[in-house]
């Protein structure tokens, strides 16, 4: 469901607008913003003028829920993920000594280094000992 908020956002006039007829009143133009789409995760909402030109939607979300960022609460956080659109973003609490990174694929499963294994990479694989700072130690003779 889209979030529908309005609210005014002062363009500044240099913004390159010229408005010769209104040389009396302050150098504003105010205008209403209907909507701004914050993926039903914020109820905030302010208007980016660098987005605005970069995009055409000015409208930049502040205090996404659910772990979600970006400007429309569309993505997860950093090392976060979910399965879809409409589920909550989750921690991907990737082994720090056995993951590659610490971002997960959509499912919650993590890049492993060699000789470690497991949906968190926390497991050394037969071969494998030891798990630490660098991974797992190749066991002796293997």
């Amino acid at each position: 469901m889209n979030l529908v908020l309005s609210f005014l956002v002062a363009v500044h006039s240099s913004l390159d607008l010229f408005l010769s007829s209104c040389a009396s009143s302050p150098p504003h133009l105010y205008l209403l913003l209907p909507e701004c789409d914050c993926s039903g995760r914020s109820d905030e909402c302010v208007f980016d003028m660098d987005q605005y030109r970069g995009t055409g939607s000015g409208g930049r979300c502040l205090n996404c829920r659910d772990n979600t960022d970006g400007p429309h609460c569309e993505r997860c956080k950093e090392d976060h993920y979910r399965s879809s659109p409409e589920d909550v973003c989750l921690p991907c609490n990737c082994n720090i000594n056995g993951s590659v990174t610490q971002q997960c694929d959509q499912t919650g499963s993590c890049v492993c280094k060699e000789g470690v294994t497991g949906e968190k990479c926390d497991t050394c694989t037969p071969g494998f000992h030891s798990l630490g700072l660098g991974g797992c130690r190749r066991s002796e003779g293997q």
